[in-house]
């Protein structure tokens, strides 16, 4: 059933309605006509158990949304086409690119209700204690995702909660869903083992937690001393704790020591990963011939940027004879 032009229509002017009992595409649509008039409904169509509608403004699509249809003296809740996303994940993101950039791109598909956030996945600077902490974090999110799913909730798998719901036959995949979280717990804690970082929270609050029971007595009371230090603590903020740490080694170097033995270690593989990709890239088949690469690799996975100009500037492109 088509009536009128399709060029201005978008996903914001659809509506998706799921009786729950049997009834005709028609007696829809007539439910929806008499809400907003039948000259609104630009197409009609049923798609696998769910009817779909166009209409010609959104405002009454909003309209029908709130207040939902009767069909055969049954309420039937309407949904919209076009779900707002909870959650926009962007990866591989440039560093040149902006958070004003990216917010201004976003806002062009939808209204941006909350600032965004970065996550450090694979970044070089991370270390053990904060890598662990996003470890134990999602642990934990699987045991909460696991016993929802185990009781039938699947709101925060958004797409997969929809699909449920529309499609009446899909909870005999409710049990292999939840066999599959439990797995997958399983896996991430045989790959992961848990470990206490709490005895550390001092390399990352020394002006909160001033004190340790894995230190020794010196360096327990040099621990005091620094949290002590309001001149340190207000430098505290503006650096980071490798930067920070350095930058007391020379007042504090046993417990300077003692805290960059703990961030030192690498957290991931991440510069590892980098440099084989950086090797994969700069050893190509056009230039397989080449055996020195050290030089190469070391510019590659730098993070200080060459000055190019200066370089430049110190050497002579035509040399007088």
């Amino acid at each position: 059933m088509v009536n009128g032009d399709f060029a201005k229509l978008t996903r914001k002017h659809g509506i998706k309605i799921s009786a729950g009992f049997a009834c005709t595409v028609e007696e829809i649509g007539l439910a929806v006509g008499e809400k907003v008039g039948h000259g609104s409904i630009k197409s009609l169509a049923r798609m696998n158990s769910a009817v779909v509608i166009f209409l010609d403004q959104v405002e009454k699509v909003n309209c029908v949304i709130e207040t939902g249809i009767t069909v055969r003296e049954m309420f039937v809740q309407v949904q919209p086409l076009m779900l707002p996303a909870t959650k926009v994940i962007l990866s591989n993101v440039p560093p040149f690119i902006t958070d004003e950039f990216l917010s201004r791109e976003l806002s062009r598909h939808g209204k941006l209700v909350s600032p965004m956030k970065k996550m450090l996945s694979g970044c070089p600077s991370t270390n053990i204690l904060t890598l662990s902490d996003k470890v134990n974090a999602f642990t934990k999110k699987l045991q909460r995702w696991a016993a929802r799913a185990e009781s039938g909730d699947f709101e925060m798998f958004s797409e997969l909660h929809d699909f449920l719901e529309s499609d009446m036959n899909a909870n005999s995949l409710k049990e292999s869903i939840t066999c599959h979280l439990r797995s997958l717990l399983d896996k991430f804690n045989q790959y992961f083992l848990t470990e206490n970082v709490e005895p550390f929270d001092w390399v990352r609050q020394p002006f909160t937690n001033c004190s340790s029971n894995n230190l020794p007595s010196e360096l327990e009371d040099a621990l005091i001393e620094l949290s002590s230090d309001r001149t340190l603590q207000a430098s505290f903020a503006s650096k980071t704790l490798d930067e920070f740490w350095l930058s007391v080694v020379q007042e504090y170097p046993g417990l300077s020591k003692a805290a960059m033995d703990i961030l030192t270690p690498f957290g991931s593989t991440y510069l590892c990963e980098k440099t084989f990709s950086s090797l994969a890239y700069i050893k190509n088949k056009y230039r397989c011939r080449l055996n020195s690469m050290e030089e190469n690799l070391r510019v590659a996975v730098s993070s200080i940027d060459p000055r190019i100009d200066l370089l430049c500037s110190r050497k002579q492109a035509h040399p007088s004879h």
